[in-house]
């Protein structure tokens, strides 16, 4: 709660043992290119691992002032390997739900993590829109992060994406507070299995 109102963007920031997860996750999986959805606090701290670890970092903003200090930040930080992409929230799917405008320059990239912390709650389909919208530039071992899903509407996104691919899930926290998502080897549209949100700590289920 102090790290979130010291960095100024209070409800909005991950919280510690979710950054502590994402610290995990970049030294398990040096040397990949890293989505992150929204930013914050774990943009800066992502930033520095970034340099650690080798990896790349960009982070989706549909906040043009937000871009704005958050550029300003890295900056100031030095931290070249993070960038932060001003991507406006458009309509996708016939109106069906919103998500961010796909940057034509991240179209040749693969990312092997994403770490999904928007867009804000109120959205139109909640985060649903991740896996429609940038599923062609995500690696066949890419690993989802994905916070909040102590709200109905971040286990409905789950569980739609159980039907564009098959998944197996791990939530953290009693509360559930962030699950892992992860892309199993039968790839196939409409998978079998729905995906189930863990009940234990550690548990992956398909």
């Amino acid at each position: 709660m102090f790290f979130a109102a010291a960095w100024g963007n209070y409800g909005y920031s991950g919280t510690v043992r979710l950054l502590r997860h994402i610290c995990r996750t970049m030294r398990q999986r040096s040397g990949v290119d890293i989505l992150e959805c929204g930013s914050g606090a774990s943009t800066i701290l992502m930033g520095i691992l970034a340099q650690r670890y080798g990896c790349r970092v960009v982070s989706l903003e549909h906040n043009a002032a937000w871009v704005r200090h958050m550029q300003v930040m890295l900056k100031r930080f030095r931290l070249p390997n993070s960038s932060v992409l001003h991507a406006p929230l458009r309509s996708h799917g016939r109106g069906e739900y919103q998500w961010y405008t796909w940057p034509a320059a991240l179209s040749e990239r693969t990312f092997s993590v994403v770490v999904c912390d928007g867009p804000p709650a109120h959205t139109l389909g909640g985060r649903f829109g991740l896996l429609p919208v940038v599923d062609s530039s995500l690696a066949d071992d890419c690993l989802i992060i994905l916070d909040d899903t102590q709200r109905l509407c971040e286990r409905q996104a789950i569980a739609r994406w159980g039907q564009l691919r098959h998944i197996g899930t791990r939530s953290h926290l009693a509360l559930k507070r962030f699950t892992e998502i992860a892309f199993l080897p039968h790839r196939a549209i409409g998978a079998d299995i729905p995906p189930q949100v863990a009940s234990q700590e550690g548990t992956m289920s398909a």
